[in-house]
C-alpha cells in the first residue's frame, strides 16, 4: 500500500507540466483533506487507477485491452478526457521476486511508463 501512495504522488507531480515546471510543493491539509501549494490554492484532479495484479504486473503497451493495456492511445485518450493523475500499482510480488533480489526489468518498466504518462 505504501508503494501504491508513492507512485501515486509521484506520477501526480509528473502528470502536471505546470507543477513540476514550477516545482510546486503539493501537501495534503489535513483538515480540510485537500491537496493545496504553499500560497494555500487548493488542487482537483481526475485520474484513473491502473493496477496489473497477475504476472507481468505491468500493463501491456500492445493492442486496446480494457482491463490489461496502457499503451499510447489510451493515455492520449485519457488526457482528451481531462486526466491528470494515474494511480499506478505497483506490485511488492515484481519487484522483490526473492528475499533481497530485485527485479530490474519491473522496476525499469514501471519508471518508463511514469516517464510516458509524465510526458
Amino acid at each position: 500500500m505504501f508503494t501504491h501512495i508513492f507512485v501515486s504522488l509521484f506520477v501526480l507531480l509528473l502528470a502536471s507540466p505546470a507543477l513540476a515546471a514550477e516545482q510546486t510543493e503539493i501537501i495534503i491539509d489535513v483538515s480540510t483533506l485537500t491537496f493545496r501549494d504553499r500560497l494555500g490554492l487548493s488542487y482537483v484532479f481526475h485520474g484513473q487507477n491502473v493496477v496489473v495484479k497477475g504476472p507481468p504486473y505491468i500493463p501491456s503497451k500492445g493492442k486496446f485491452d480494457p482491463q490489461f493495456s496502457l499503451n499510447k492511445k489510451d493515455i492520449l485518450q485519457m488526457k482528451e478526457w481531462g486526466f491528470n493523475l494515474v494511480r499506478l500499482g505497483v506490485i511488492w510480488e515484481a519487484v522483490e521476486t526473492a528475499p533481497g533480489v530485485y527485479n530490474k526489468t519491473y522496476l525499469n518498466e514501471v519508471e518508463s511508463l511514469v516517464t510516458k504518462l509524465g510526458n
